[in-house]
């Protein structure tokens, strides 16, 4: 957390504390074999070294999961927070 690279939690709590909102995203067919590949395969891209609160954070990495796994992105509104926060 806070920029630790790709880290686990129980669903629905963070080290943050429960989430505001969720979101049903959909169910995925990819087993968890597979998912693991793919977090081995990102976890340089999402490293303490690679994170940027701005542009490469945890709604990225989140949106690369949802990608993968359903391939659908996680709803804009989330992945634009830092844009809109700098244009206020």
């Amino acid at each position: 957390f806070y920029g630790g690279g790709i880290q686990a939690s129980s669903p629905g709590a963070t080290q943050a504390g429960n989430p505001v909102q969720r979101i049903p995203l959909g169910l995925t067919y990819i087993t968890q074999d597979v998912f693991h590949d793919f977090l081995r395969s990102v976890a340089e891209q999402y490293s303490p070294r690679t994170y940027n609160l701005l542009t490469n954070n945890c709604n990225n990495f989140s949106n690369a999961v949802s990608n993968f796994l359903l391939d659908r992105a996680i709803p804009k509104h989330i992945t634009d927070l830092p844009r809109v926060a700098l244009s206020t």
